[in-house]
């Protein structure tokens, strides 16, 4: 659970705005994670965009990159799907990233991807703007990992 808002401003640098944590032997086939955060973002200019990535276990799962347009703080949200597919050494993830924002939506579906789950994993969300305006702002209020299966 995000217990303390975060906010990525005027900055280029990629920014973790959540993290999670899947303890160690807790992953196996078939267990879905579902990762969410909810705020408001405002944009210098309608060309303005956002990229979230996800990572497990340090490994990038997915990312999606996207052009929110010309707003000032309206509510948006992002949801991460990752269902385990095979455990080990080099298991194995797909995962589906989704954000909306007022009207503006993407999303991005990632197949598979290799990673390790044999050690503890932190959920990650990150989020980086394409560039540095005192205008670009993304404010997380919420944010959860939810366990399925």
């Amino acid at each position: 659970m995000l217990t303390t808002s975060v906010t990525v401003a005027n900055t280029t640098t990629e920014t973790t705005i959540y993290t999670g944590t899947v303890a160690a032997g807790t992953l196996s086939a078939g267990k879905r994670f579902i990762v969410s955060g909810e705020g408001q973002f405002s944009t210098a200019n309608a060309n303005a965009a956002i990229t979230l990535r996800i990572y497990l276990n340090e490994t990038l799962m997915g990312s999606l990159t996207s052009s929110l347009g010309n707003v000032s703080d309206k509510a948006g949200f992002f949801e991460t799907k990752l269902t385990v597919r095979t455990i080990g050494e080099t298991g194995t993830v797909s995962c589906f990233v989704s954000l909306q924002l007022d009207e503006k939506s993407g999303r991005a579906n990632i197949g598979s991807t290799v990673f390790d789950s044999t050690a503890g994993s932190d959920l990650v969300v990150t989020a980086q703007w394409d560039e540095a305006s005192a205008g670009n702002t993304a404010t997380i209020d919420q944010g959860c990992t939810e366990a399925l299966g």
